[in-house]
Parts: C-alpha cells; sequence; structure tokens
C-alpha cells in the first residue's frame, strides 16, 4: 500500500466518525460535490457547516450574508466583524469579498469523542454569542 493509498484510507475514516458524531447530534451530512476532503452538515435549528478534514486538523466554516445596511455602513460592519472576534471562544470571523459573514474555526486534535464534543460545544456557544450581538440584527440576512 502506497503513503497516499494509506493517508486516503485514514481520512475517509476519520470523516466517517465525523459524519456520525455530526449525525448523532441531529446534523445530515453530506459530501461535497468539489472536494473530496469536504462535507456539508445541515441542521434545522443551527447553522450549516463546512467541514473539511486534513491530515492534523479539521476545519468548520459557516457562511451568513450580509445584508444591504453593510454597504451603506462597511466601517460600522467591519467593527461589529471586530466585536464578534472579540467575544469569541474559538470562532474566527470575517467579511469575504462575496458579501458574507465567514465564521471558521480549526479543531488541531486526534478524533475522540469527548474532545470533538467539547469543540462542537464551543462552535454553539459562539453561535449564541453571534446572535446576541446586536449588530447581527443589524446587518445579517
Amino acid at each position: 500500500m502506497t503513503q497516499n493509498a494509506s493517508g486516503s484510507i485514514e481520512l475517509n475514516a476519520l470523516m466517517g466518525k465525523i459524519s456520525d458524531h455530526m449525525q448523532f447530534l441531529g446534523y445530515e451530512v453530506k459530501p461535497s460535490d468539489s472536494d473530496s476532503r469536504e462535507m456539508v452538515a445541515r441542521h434545522p435549528d443551527k447553522a450549516n457547516i463546512i467541514i473539511r478534514v486534513f491530515p492534523r486538523a479539521i476545519t468548520f466554516t459557516s457562511l451568513y450574508g450580509f445584508n444591504s445596511a453593510t454597504k451603506s455602513n462597511r466601517l460600522e460592519c467591519l467593527e461589529y466583524v471586530n466585536s464578534l472576534n472579540m467575544g469569541s471562544i474559538m470562532a474566527q470571523y470575517s467579511a469575504n469579498d462575496y458579501g458574507s459573514l465567514v465564521i471558521q474555526s480549526w479543531f488541531f486534535s486526534a478524533y475522540d469523542k469527548i474532545g470533538f464534543g467539547q469543540f462542537l460545544g464551543l462552535w454553539d456557544d459562539d453561535f449564541t454569542r453571534l446572535f446576541q450581538n446586536e449588530g447581527t440584527a443589524k446587518f445579517l440576512e
């Protein structure tokens, strides 16, 4: 077995564990059409998450569209994004060139149920803070 085949098998096994964990929490998980290391997790009451698996890390990314108030209040919107970062436990917030708030976090650890569950709890806590921020109602769709 070549190094690439072994690494591919390990990534597939890791993706399976993550998918199972997310499904246990009520997410519908589907592989991405564009990247074999990526899957999309959808939940009826939570943000959709793009999950990308690397050999030593996992990224979680969610996107929310900015509304039209962003264009006329660009500086205030960027101050809002900064306030999200200041109040964040682990998520990083940024504004992309496509008119979206990007929320991203990295899980740097070998998968285990407890550690990954704690990561997901902190991810959810940051979303609670996001929706408690008064700028969210003003700038997000």
